[in-house]
């Protein structure tokens, strides 16, 4: 009981009583921290490596975490919880021990980081005690306890559930303050800190929805995240040929088949007729010149060259022609068997043109 009192002033507590207790809370901290058996300071170590004890802290090592324990006591009755949680922190990771690490919880409380004072309660609680323990370390094990649900109920959460199209979209994630919230605390309540958080939505890496929350202590909240309209957002389904959307996901119908195929067919050919009429008349100026020095076809060494050139051009000439016409003729006919849209005029007509430099296609289709 002696030990509790020094440990933690009782809320019933006088303002000597306390001071007192303040007062002695530092030296309380330090003689539980040294006077400790290794073995009930690093069980929990020694119980995962039987194999490998750790070895005893020396003399300098105990005498420095109480003097960072002792510290740290008088910080925190100065109100500098945030220097006090510091010294606490590193007094337990040179001399580990159940009290510096309820006293680091306190702290954190105190400065309204309360998920991280969870965590350090829980800590406390799971210290496995053993006979030879001292009683500050089962005093501390037991009002972490204590304190612990207390603290739980002041802690906000926030479910985050994400509605409409995005709930769908594989690429749909969730951030709070910045951070990704794995997709498998969606629609779970998620404890944070008292104060302003930002949750943010993004699908295909653009933001489509931001919410700001203001929580106080002990708020349950649900909040559904609508994506606004975006680019980012799967855009309406194309229409089938009855003018009905389409299924997301659907396979193209032969009608969209023959189109496309009609065009590219279309194309093809236009680009042979365009080359086969380009390679003509290249090879028309190259003739010309070949009858002048050529009399009777026997042409001299220095024009061989030339008649070579000659013959390729008309032999891409005429490749171009027949490639041409047959590529236009194919994709006219499908683009004529294509069905029509029920927003398309019925008549369908196509004309081709061949020009000097070229073919023009034209009609309606």
């Amino acid at each position: 009981m002696q030990a509790r009192c020094l440990l933690t002033p009782s809320p019933r507590a006088t303002p000597g009583d306390r001071h007192r207790g303040w007062h002695h809370l530092r030296r309380l901290v330090g003689v539980a921290l040294v006077s400790a058996p290794l073995l009930s300071v690093s069980s929990a170590a020694a119980q995962e490596r039987p194999e490998a004890p750790p070895a005893e802290p020396s003399e300098e090592t105990r005498t420095v975490a109480r003097r960072m324990a002792e510290e740290a006591a008088d910080r925190f009755e100065a109100g500098q919880y945030d220097a006090a949680r510091d010294l606490f922190h590193r007094a337990n990771e040179v001399y580990p021990a159940p009290t510096l690490v309820l006293w680091e919880a306190r702290c954190l409380a105190k400065l309204g980081r309360l998920v991280a004072a969870e965590e350090r309660y829980a800590a406390v609680e799971r210290y496995p005690l053993n006979p030879q323990d001292p009683d500050a370390f089962r005093v501390a094990v037991a009002e972490a306890q204590d304190e612990i649900d207390r603290l739980r109920t002041q802690i906000p959460t926030v479910t985050l559930v994400v509605a409409d199209a995005a709930a769908r979209d594989g690429t749909a994630e969730v951030r709070i303050d910045g951070h990704r919230l794995d997709p498998a605390l969606l629609g779970y309540p998620n404890p944070l800190d008292p104060g302003r958080h930002v949750v943010t939505l993004t699908v295909r890496g653009t933001e489509v929805a931001r919410r700001t929350l203001d929580l106080g202590a002990g708020t349950r909240q649900t909040v559904e995240l609508h994506a606004e309209p975006t680019e980012a957002l799967v855009s309406s389904p194309p229409a089938t040929n009855d003018g009905h959307p389409a299924d997301e996901g659907a396979a193209p119908t032969p009608g969209q088949w023959k189109r496309v195929a009609g065009w590219v067919g279309v194309g093809v050919g236009a680009a042979g007729l365009g080359t086969g009429a380009t390679a003509g008349l290249l090879g028309l100026r190259k003739h010309g010149t070949l009858e002048e020095q050529c009399p009777q076809e026997q042409c001299p060494p220095a024009y061989h060259d030339d008649l070579e050139e000659f013959r390729n051009l008309r032999t891409v000439s005429t490749v171009g022609y027949v490639v041409g016409g047959v590529g236009v003729a194919a994709g006219i006919t499908l683009l004529l068997m294509t069905p029509r849209r029920s927003s398309e005029p019925p008549p369908r007509s196509a004309t081709v043109t061949l020009v000097p430099t070229g073919v023009t296609v034209s009609g309606t289709f």
